[in-house]
């Protein structure tokens, strides 16, 4: 489409209206946005995929490692349940816990195995009570059992047997529960004969250690009367999180709390993610310098080609153009230098064309306006020649007829020059 650039008011209006279309600022935001807007959908879907990476593999994980530590805490169970059954089968245990009489000695043989037991890693002591005792017997120190009564313990059925307590560790003794499993004949939570293993609670809550994810989840186990313990034993303040996850009951009142800490800031992953986004964030910045840097480059280099074209519309054809630049600038510096000096050559030629038809116009106008009178000199000459009878003056007319005629030819040189040829 055609510009008018006398309907826009010189050059000044020219400017004024392409000012909104710079090549410089459209190149500026067409370099941002093929920079930026790429580096920004990276960096916002990698944040996304990041989180929504983090968030599946612990949940994956951790399901599987906590399915499998609960089955970790009933094997343990069930294998001192075994231990027990075990041990009420050998000979004289039953015939011992089924004695009436308080009186009756146990024999040496019993203490020894009942004494076997507690080379066992995981128990603290043995503790059984006969048929009408009406207090336990117990194979422990005295220390870890004070102020204790079985009586106020919670009593957690598995399978045949039992577990009472736990009781929580303080500064003066360790944690540990109870085991028991009633003889044949005794009903459970009545009085009659039973025996117990005493384990330590810090073997049993050690079957969670797995679960342990150092800067993402701690694993907790918490017990029928409330409190958390730590894989260690210890009993913890119980953290409050909506990712904590929380497993099943593996037995009433007991399950396990995987509480969230927060994502590992040291983490090559989360290192990463803010690598990226601190990468795109420079990249923005580097792009946006360099956009600017060549944007006034562009300004630089442009601009003295609009002046040149602006001197030469004003009709300046001898101020040559110096432009050093890129090569389609400098492609376009050349091209218009040429064009300066093609319509240098063609002004002149037009000045010297309309020089030269004023010319031959006013050498038309001189050469008709002496030809006529030169005719009339030169009849009347030779009219008067023929009645001359002086040799003298008929000599001087014949020159003046000679004279006339060589005015005569320059005047039809001008008029031969002055008529238009093809």
């Amino acid at each position: 489409m055609g510009i008018n650039t006398n309907k826009l008011g010189g050059s000044d209006m020219s400017s004024h209206y392409f000012r909104g279309a710079s090549l410089a600022r459209r190149y500026l935001f067409s370099s941002l946005l093929i920079a930026l807007l790429p580096l920004s959908l990276v960096a916002i879907f990698y944040d996304t995929l990041y989180v929504r990476a983090l968030d599946q593999v612990v949940e994956s994980q951790t399901n599987a490692r906590l399915v499998s530590s609960e089955n970790l805490l009933r094997t343990f169970l069930q294998e001192r349940v075994y231990e027990l059954q075990a041990l009420v089968d050998q000979p004289g245990v039953s015939e011992l816990l089924s004695q009436t009489s308080q009186t009756q000695l146990r024999p040496q043989a019993i203490d020894e195995l009942f004494l076997q037991q507690l080379d066992s890693p995981f128990i603290y002591g043995v503790v059984f009570q006969r048929m009408q005792d009406s207090e336990p017997f117990w194979y422990m120190t005295r220390a870890l059992r004070a102020d204790v009564s079985l009586d106020d313990l919670s009593v957690t059925p598995i399978e045949e047997a039992e577990v009472l307590g736990p009781i929580l560790p303080n500064n003066e003794r360790p944690g540990w529960m109870v085991l028991r499993l009633h003889i044949s004949g005794s009903a459970q939570n009545e009085s009659g004969a039973w025996v117990g293993l005493v384990l330590r609670l810090t073997s049993f809550v050690d079957q969670i250690r797995d679960l342990e994810l150092p800067g993402l989840q701690s694993p907790l186990l918490q017990e029928p009367g409330g409190a958390y313990l730590t894989p260690i034993g210890t009993v913890s303040a119980p953290y409050q999180s909506h990712k904590d996850v929380i497993g099943d009951e593996l037995l009433p009142g007991w399950r396990i709390r995987l509480v969230w800490l927060g994502d590992p800031l040291l983490s090559p992953l989360e290192q990463a993610r803010f690598g990226l986004i601190l990468l795109a964030f420079a990249a923005g910045i580097c792009v946006i310098l360099l956009s600017k840097h060549l944007s006034n480059r562009i300004n630089r280099q442009i601009t003295p080609l609009i002046q040149g074209a602006d001197r030469v519309a004003s009709g300046d054809f001898d101020t040559p153009l110096d432009v050093e630049g890129t090569a389609e600038i400098g492609y376009l510096a050349l091209a218009q230098e040429r064009m300066r000096l093609r319509l240098k050559r063609l002004f002149r030629s037009v000045a010297e064309s309309e020089r030269r038809a004023v010319l031959g116009q006013f050498s038309a106008g001189v050469a008709h306006e002496i030809r006529n009178p030169l005719a009339i000199i030169k009849t009347t000459v030779q009219a008067l020649s023929r009645k001359e009878e002086d040799p003298r003056r008929s000599e001087l007319m014949e020159i003046i007829v000679h004279e006339i005629d060589r005015a005569n030819d320059v005047v039809h040189l001008l008029l031969d020059y002055a008529r238009p040829r093809d």
